[in-house]
């Protein structure tokens, strides 16, 4: 299963979740690749690879703008991590220029949809993190997901992105992938002294499945990002990490329906 982690919003814990998620599914015994297609990198860094070491043309931008892929290629990119069943597709700031460079491909929007092809029958799940923008990066990837993820914290600024964000789904799901669901709305950065949740979601992801998981704010989170490390293999004590292997569960339910 593809699944993109998306939301045009920054600071809403999309990184977070994608490497979170990723380690807690291996935990399961589950095989995952992660694909980072924000240029900020902050899922290679969070999987411990520093992208200011990677060579030219080992990233993710050298497999879309490739004309002439086949799997060797792809399987090349592929880095190993410190961590069993867990492989990652990196990005760098060079993928910035994928907007514009790539603005004119023929089939622009499914250059990462004919990347995974070679590969997704190898994994259990691939987890794309996406740029916190509606480009063409996000496009690419909402085109080649079975199912999207939104991260989505409680507060005005939501209810304004959210909007958006559903309205691209739509046009998505209308003309380019009739396949991609919402898997579920993911409120992250939540402060538990609030009572009422839904007080402070938007009324238009109401009607949309919200996931039972809800992750809390844990300071370990931020000590993880700073070792360059996933919450669960950080802490797996953690709040964090606890929230993060309750949603690896509610994520394995829905492959089995």
């Amino acid at each position: 299963m593809i699944i993109s982690v998306f939301n045009q919003k920054g600071g809403v814990a999309k990184s977070t979740t994608v490497t979170s998620l990723a380690a807690t599914l291996t935990k399961f015994g589950k095989k995952v690749l992660v694909v980072d297609m924000d240029p900020q990198a902050n899922s290679t860094l969070g999987l411990g690879v520093d992208d200011e070491s990677l060579e030219e043309d080992s990233t993710i931008y050298r497999l879309l703008k490739e004309q002439r892929l086949h799997k060797n290629l792809v399987e090349g990119i592929i880095m190993e991590t410190q961590y069993d069943n867990l492989h990652l597709i990196p990005s760098d700031i060079f993928l910035s220029d994928a907007e514009i460079v790539l603005a004119n491909a023929m089939n622009r929007e499914r250059l990462l949809a004919k990347v995974l092809k070679f590969v997704q029958d190898d994994y259990d799940y691939i987890l794309i993190d996406c740029p916190p923008s509606l480009g063409l990066l996000s496009l690419n990837a909402l085109v080649a997901s079975d199912k999207l993820i939104v991260p989505l914290t409680p507060g005005f600024f939501s209810s304004k992105a959210i909007k958006h964000l559903l309205t691209t789904v739509n046009r998505v799901q209308d003309n380019l992938n009739s396949e991609l669901g919402i898997m579920g709305i993911l409120v992250t950065k939540y402060d538990a002294r609030k009572k009422d949740l839904n007080a402070g979601l938007p009324s238009k992801i109401l009607d949309y499945k919200i996931f039972d998981t809800i992750i809390r704010i844990d300071s370990q989170v931020e000590y993880a990002q700073e070792n360059m490390m996933p919450v669960p293999f950080y802490n797996e004590k953690s709040k964090a990490s606890e929230d993060y292997m309750n949603l690896a569960k509610e994520v394995l339910a829905d492959g089995e329906k």
